[in-house]
């Protein structure tokens, strides 16, 4: 999260009882959890958050994304798997239950510090300047 100033919530991952994540499981299965922070040790994790920062600046992303890392279990190596600039918004979801646990903010402070960051990259746009010949 963030423009120019990144940071990173702790990593989360999601403990489902069926054989997939499906919609249902998704949005509907109670029995789904959402586990954050994953069980990961405190090097990991430190690890974990600085891959998604590089991801994240690195593609040049603004406001807010989802980094999905993956922690190979055979030697513990850390692979991205996609960076989703657009992830779930709703009360269930993972990327605002990451940034409320991490932070220990509300929904609406999450939703505020969106705005913030969009309305702080629409200035710096417009505040650069093109020289047309």
């Amino acid at each position: 999260m963030g423009n120019n100033i990144l940071k990173a919530s702790l990593p989360g991952g999601v403990k489902v009882t069926r054989e997939f994540f499906d919609y249902e499981a998704k949005y509907f299965d109670e029995t789904t959890d959402h586990i954050i922070p994953w069980d990961l040790t405190d090097e990991e994790i430190k690890e974990i958050q600085s891959v998604a920062k590089r991801a994240y600046a690195v593609t040049n992303c603004k406001g807010f994304a989802r980094v999905d890392i993956f922690v190979r279990d055979s030697d513990r190596k850390m692979l991205v798997n996609e960076i989703n600039t657009i992830p779930g918004m709703t009360a269930v979801s993972m990327a605002p239950a990451m940034y409320m646990k991490t932070f220990g903010k509300t929904y609406s402070d999450f939703l505020d510090e969106l705005i913030d960051l969009a309305v702080e990259n629409k200035k710096e746009k417009d505040s650069l300047t093109t020289n047309r010949g």
